[in-house]
């Protein structure tokens, strides 16, 4: 059982170098950032957004000012202004208006404000895939070699660890799990995510 375990170890550190090999098409860490399309696309909705934001400003300014006007006129039961007064015509036909003018900026800035949240996530996605191939690779670095080392002191001193394969098995795999999570926090912190 001992030499299934020596190669399963084996082979997991063969497949985390081969997968780190395969994305070693990252040079620096500017690899992550936005591409020059997708800054360009970031302004846009950048300039979209601000747009949008007078406009809101202006809309919502407006609903104010005309409930500002209606305060001194009659309602009906239904919450309407009385249609009696000129002013309570004037408010019931400008005021749902305006209100629906600033539901729909409202609705449009926070679409592109999800838009432009996708794009601040880009360079974290990129650098996450990155990450977890690379702390999978030097955790596998840093297991195998003390892996190596008990077997071989099994061998010198005869300790009989064969007899406790399962326990060499689950202590490999909870080691190496947790330092591949330790690694990947101290990567993402190194990098600034």
């Amino acid at each position: 059982m001992i030499l299934i375990l020596t190669l399963i170890v084996s082979l997991v550190w063969i497949w985390s170098e081969f997968k780190g090999f395969l994305c070693r098409n990252t040079k620096s860490s500017d690899d992550f950032n936005l591409t020059n399309e997708e800054t360009r696309e970031l302004r846009e909705f950048q300039r979209k957004e601000r747009a949008i934001k007078g406009s809101l400003a202006r809309a919502k300014n407006k609903v104010a000012s005309l409930e500002q006007l209606g305060i001194g006129v009659r309602r009906t039961r239904t919450g309407n202004f009385d249609r009696r007064s000129k002013l309570g015509k004037k408010l019931n036909k400008e005021l749902p208006r305006a209100r629906a003018l600033a539901l729909r900026y409202q609705n449009q800035q926070s679409e592109i404000q999800s838009e432009m949240e996708l794009f601040a996530a880009l360079p974290e996605a990129r650098a996450s895939i990155w990450v977890a191939t690379e702390a999978r690779r030097l955790s596998n670095r840093m297991v195998l070699p003390v892996f190596a080392a008990v077997l071989t002191l099994d061998a010198i001193f005869d300790y009989r660890i064969a007899d406790y394969w399962f326990v060499l098995g689950v202590s490999w795999l909870g080691v190496l799990l947790v330092l591949r999570k330790t690694q990947q926090k101290s990567l993402m912190r190194k990098l600034g995510y």
